[in-house]
């Protein structure tokens, strides 16, 4: 019987375990590249992203360098004015209940009233 993989591993599988920051060389946007052994919740833990873990939802990560990983947490604000942080929450009520700005995320996990 295979084994389903865990978010983690889809995401070293995706980035081939380098880093998926976007950067500016020599006026081309391009993949940092550099070993990333960091998987990195865009949203925060502590705003859901825990939530989305538990039902397979990989949207939500990416692997990062150490350097990068560092600055994002340092950072957050600005982390999320490039795309390295999604702002909001996300709780659980029969499922994920996402409030926020990314689109994706609003779309998938929003509250769905009876």
């Amino acid at each position: 019987m295979l084994r389903q993989m865990s978010a983690r591993e889809l995401v070293f599988e995706r980035s081939d375990h380098h880093c998926e920051v976007m950067v500016l060389v020599n006026h081309v946007y391009t993949r940092c590249g550099r070993a990333a052994p960091d998987v990195h919740h865009l949203l925060f833990r502590s705003r859901g992203g825990d939530v989305l873990d538990e039902v397979g939802e990989t949207y939500h990560l990416i692997n990062l360098c150490r350097t990068h990983h560092d600055w994002a947490h340092r950072h957050p604000a600005l982390a999320a004015s490039v795309g390295m942080v999604i702002e909001g929450q996300v709780w659980l009520d029969d499922g994920p209940v996402y409030i926020g700005p990314d689109p994706y995320l609003r779309s998938t996990y929003r509250r769905r009233w009876l």
